[in-house]
Parts: structure tokens; sequence; C-alpha cells
């Protein structure tokens, strides 16, 4: 995403999920598939790009899971929204990083995480013909996932998905040249104006946290990566 025009604040979007232009009617594109409609819990990242979804989540009185800002807290790795809670004028409030510090119900390894239905991610780009992503780098999308997967509330059924630009549709991504065993893969694909359902998707991991992967650098930048190593939340 070359064009500034096509990003909203902050800039630049260099080691950042863009956030953007078109983020409202993707979200709202997302939020009239069947598949969304079905969902009863939904986990979102925290990125400006996806705080429509958020608000879209909590609008349709769907539960709201979203991790802490870059899971910085080793007690408390989510937050849970629940809509019926608060008020309709609440929810654009609740979308927002403030929002879920100030009223988010704290989620820490030792409570009961409902099973979620649906995983969407943020990226900076991804191939329309097999889902295959990238991130900014940090590999937060993976931690998160690989967590609620060793917790048990996700699987292979969970829909994982993306909204973004369809200038970050990049068709040409292959998944030996991008993917590595720890990567996540998406299911679906919403853009400002179209839904694509990758035809030849990609498996995704299923494995937890492979620690040999796992690097100094990233459980001192990820605190909460300590406590899983301690209590071998973790499959590998």
């Amino acid at each position: 995403m070359h064009n500034m025009k096509l990003a909203r604040f902050p800039l630049p979007v260099h080691n950042r999920i863009p956030n953007f232009v078109g983020a409202r009617e993707a979200a709202f594109n997302l939020a009239q598939t069947e598949e969304f409609r079905n969902c009863k819990v939904i986990k979102v990242n925290g990125s400006l790009a996806q705080q429509p979804v958020r608000y879209w989540v909590l609008k349709r009185q769907k539960k709201l899971i979203v991790p802490h800002p870059a899971l910085e807290d080793a007690k408390a790795i989510f937050y849970e929204i629940d809509p019926k809670k608060h008020g309709q004028r609440m929810y654009g409030f609740l979308a927002t990083k403030k929002g879920m510090m100030k009223f988010g119900a704290s989620i820490g390894l030792e409570q009961k995480i409902e099973r979620v239905d649906m995983c969407v991610v943020g990226s900076v780009a991804v191939c329309p013909h097999n889902g295959a992503r990238l991130g900014k780098g940090k590999g937060y999308a993976e931690i998160e996932y690989a967590i609620l997967r060793s917790l048990g509330v996700i699987d292979d059924n969970t829909l994982v998905v993306t909204t973004v630009h369809d200038s970050q549709l990049w068709y040409d991504m292959t998944a030996n040249t991008v993917m590595q065993e720890f990567d996540l893969p998406v299911d679906l694909i919403v853009t400002p104006t179209q839904i694509i359902q990758p035809q030849n998707k990609l498996p995704k991991p299923h494995k937890g946290i492979i620690w040999s992967k796992v690097s100094e650098r990233m459980i001192r930048e990820i605190p909460v990566l300590t406590e899983l190593k301690q209590k071998d939340i973790s499959t590998k």
C-alpha cells in the first residue's frame, strides 16, 4: 500500500497493519455475511483497521474477544466485552482501545474462555487464491491463535477472516515464499467492494506455540510467553 491516500492515521504504514480507507465499508460487508451472523463469540485484533469490525460485533449482539495490546500483560491476555451489559450508545467507544481497556473484562490463562466462532486478523497483504497472509512481522496473530488453539476454544473449523483494501490483494503470493508452519492463512477476505473465499485454502497451524521458533526477543517483547512456557500450555 504505497499510496498514502489509501490509508489513514497512523502514518506511515510501514511496520503497521494499514488503517485503510474503506475499513468501515469492509466491516459492514463482513457483518452481512452468513458466517458472521451465525457466530456468537468473535475474536478481533486490536488494530485501528479492524475497529469497525469490533463495532459490528457488538452491534450484532455477539461477544467480543480482543487481545491486550501487544500481549503485554502476562496475567490478563484478552479483553471480553459482552454487548448485553452495555447500552448501544457505548458500542462505538467500546470498539476503541480506550473503551476496551476501561470496560473490557480481563481474561487470563486461569479463566475459562468461551468457544470462539471466528477470528478476525489484520493483514498487510493477502492472497485471494490460497489465503496466504502477510502481517506486520511481529507474529501477534499467530501467537494469539496458538494460545486459543492450545486452550481448546478454536480448531480447524474456526473461520479466520481478514478485512483489507482491494489494493492489499496480492494475487501472485505463493505459500512456499511467504508462509511458514506457524503462519496463519485466512478462510475469508472482505474488502470494501467484494467478499472472497480462497479456493485453494492453506491448512491452519495446529501445534500451538512452536517454542523452537520463538526468539529471545519475542519473549522479552511479549511477556505472556514466559508464563505460557512455564505452564507448558503449548503442545510443542
